[in-house]
């Protein structure tokens, strides 16, 4: 029997994560007080066994300008006693097939291993960029007086989360696919970061917030996130960074892919850029998703493939007034399975990747030149850098 939790299933989730994975006491204990939620708790059970389980943490994204609800997939775990049985691939299909009957069209998870969730139609949409340094490299020795560091306490005023949401909406006005942060999110993303031994400080100039960063002091300085108005402002969050040279020799940031940080660092060859995939996504409802596009002004019938949710199964056609229509016959244009679908509308290939590695079937030649002109499925910026 699938369900969802009860209060009673509270202690043996919690054991279950605990054995699953490989978090901390105190990363485990913050997450069981301040995220888990019984009724987004989804479990398979057999005999009053938890067979295997899986956590649907909601959070409101943003693509193209459109905001929705979504789900975050974490926590996705089966006891050693219970793999290997199908439980996790009956869980999964549920809570995909629920989430589109809740009118829910697109759910995401950061994955262990790719390869188990794209039968299941996922596939990365967005990336990180990782920048390894020296700290002392850092080339910004001093922080100008008429800027103000503090450090965001867990009693903070609520201003400071105003002002942290000013600096992430400035910055995420590039990305096509977000997730929308409100003064809650900020506050539970505070509390996650201090319970992990984490810091998060900001920088006024005079009343104005002009940046802020989020940090580790581990074996290294590592940076989860740094943003900033401008350059000077992330000049002076560097130089901050810098401080800490004495005692945390090495430096690791984590950023949304862009250059500006590797610009930023006059020289390049001491800073060494690792970019590498990190959410996974899959589209539940094509049709919202594609209403988000605001396509117009071309005529074009898309054909898609998903093998879990049937009703995803047809033809989604465009006309020149921007009008969209499915149907679950008739012809296409172009042909895409669910899982490339994503790949497509966020970006992360071409149109002529995405045909080399025959993953998108062209019927239309003319119709294919007519999308690129008009530019429709084009290379995109993504962020979402939460764990869970």
């Amino acid at each position: 029997m699938v369900r969802y939790g009860i209060d009673k299933d509270y202690e043996k989730a919690k054991k279950i994560w605990e054995e699953c994975f490989k978090d901390s006491l105190e990363e485990v204990e913050f997450y069981f007080k301040n995220l888990y939620d019984k009724h987004k708790y989804l479990l398979l059970e057999e005999n009053d066994e938890i067979k295997a389980s899986l956590h649907e943490n909601p959070y409101r994204l943003n693509i193209n300008g459109t905001t929705f609800d979504s789900q975050y997939i974490v926590g996705v775990a089966v006891s050693p006693e219970y793999r290997g049985k199908g439980y996790m691939d009956e869980l999964i299909k549920e809570s995909l097939k629920g989430a589109r009957d809740r009118d829910i069209p697109f759910v995401y998870l950061s994955p262990i291993n790719p390869e188990i969730y794209r039968k299941y139609g996922f596939e990365y949409v967005t990336r990180l960029d990782k920048y390894l340094s020296l700290t002392q490299d850092i080339p910004y020795n001093k922080i100008e007086k008429a800027y103000e560091i503090k450090r965001v306490e867990l009693n903070s005023e609520d201003e400071i989360y105003s002002d942290l949401i000013e600096i992430y909406n400035y910055k995420m006005r590039e990305y096509f696919l977000y997730v929308e942060r409100d003064e809650k999110y900020y506050r539970d993303w505070i509390r996650e970061i201090r319970s992990d031994g984490g810091e998060v400080y900001t920088l006024y100039l005079g009343e104005n917030i002009e940046g802020y960063v989020a940090l580790y002091r581990r074996e290294k300085l590592e940076v989860r996130e740094i943003f900033s108005k401008n350059r000077r402002g992330l000049e002076n969050l560097l130089a901050f960074l810098k401080t800490f040279k004495e005692y945390y020799p090495e430096l690791e940031i984590i950023n949304p892919v862009d250059n500006i940080l590797e610009y930023v660092f006059t020289n390049q060859k001491k800073l060494i850029k690792k970019d590498y995939p990190f959410i996974m996504g899959r589209v539940v409802n094509p049709l919202e998703i594609l209403k988000m596009l605001n396509i117009y002004d071309i005529e074009m019938k898309i054909q898609i493939t998903d093998s879990i949710i049937l009703e995803n199964n047809g033809i989604y056609s465009f006309n020149k007034d921007g009008e969209l229509k499915f149907e679950t016959t008739g012809e296409w244009d172009i042909k895409i399975d669910i899982g490339d679908f994503s790949t497509l509308i966020f970006g992360l290939l071409s149109l002529d990747e995405l045909i080399y590695l025959e993953k998108l079937e062209v019927k239309d030649e003319i119709i294919l030149k007519n999308i690129k002109e008009k530019d429709i499925f084009n290379l995109k910026k993504n962020y979402i850098q939460d764990y869970q």
